[in-house]
């Protein structure tokens, strides 16, 4: 299945904000750890390019995407230099990926296509799309409960697109919510600038999340949805 790409709005809509600065390389963010000089790498297919987010599932597959839309998994304990199987294709360009705990599967925040459920044996199942419309899935963060939190970074650009989105500098992201069984995602917070990485707090009472547009590092309270400004952070693109 191949989802046509959207055409991006002709018009930006800059708006005159202070430059941001992110912290400088100092304290723990000092280039001195060194480890990631020497990992072992498991590279995708030749052709394949852009892989945006890697997990472990629950038996053990090391399973990344790519900007082509498709998943690749890797078998466990695999040796540097293995090329991956390929496990599904969403048919648009999956994001955010995260472990499903109510089957063993995945669930992908595809950038095109919304919030997918992918099953161990690579069906591919959309969870959202409309109700409100999705438009620039991004990142997640599961519940126990099965509730998905997951960051919409921008309502008026798509990826393919995505640097339209930090020229214009507006507040166009915001944080949807997919509960089991709703058949449709709920606005958790909005206002927010290009809203990237996600992920609960142990206790589940609040959402951390990062805005790249910004550098910020943002506590969003559940419930209710109330933001509250952490810091500043290094800028997550």
């Amino acid at each position: 299945m191949v989802v046509p790409r959207p055409r991006p709005p002709r018009l930006i809509r800059p708006v005159r904000e202070p430059a941001t600065v992110p912290p400088p390389l100092t304290g723990p963010w000092a280039p001195t750890d060194r480890r990631l000089d020497h990992v072992d790498l498991l590279p995708l297919p030749d052709g394949a390019v852009g892989p945006e987010d890697v997990v472990v599932d629950p038996s053990g597959r090391v399973v990344s995407g790519d900007e082509d839309g498709r998943l690749w998994w890797w078998p466990v304990d695999a040796p540097p230099g293995t090329r991956p199987r390929l496990l599904a294709e969403t048919g648009g360009r999956p994001l955010g990926i995260e472990v499903d705990p109510s089957g063993g599967g995945l669930v992908v925040c595809d950038a095109y296509r919304g919030l997918l459920r992918v099953t161990p044996d690579g069906a591919v199942r959309q969870l959202t799309g409309t109700a409100p419309p999705v438009h620039l899935a991004n990142n997640a963060a599961v519940a126990r409960d099965g509730t998905i939190f997951f960051t919409d970074s921008s309502d008026r650009f798509p990826v393919s697109h995505w640097k339209r989105d930090l020229l214009e500098h507006r507040p166009n992201g915001r944080v949807l919510a997919y509960r089991p069984g709703g058949g449709r995602a709920e606005v958790v917070t909005e206002g927010l600038y290009f809203p990237n990485g996600i992920a609960l707090t142990p206790d589940e009472s609040a959402l951390m999340l990062v805005e790249t547009t910004t550098h910020r590092l943002l506590r969003v309270e559940l419930p209710g949805g109330a933001v509250r400004v952490l810091g500043r952070v290094l800028p997550i693109m």
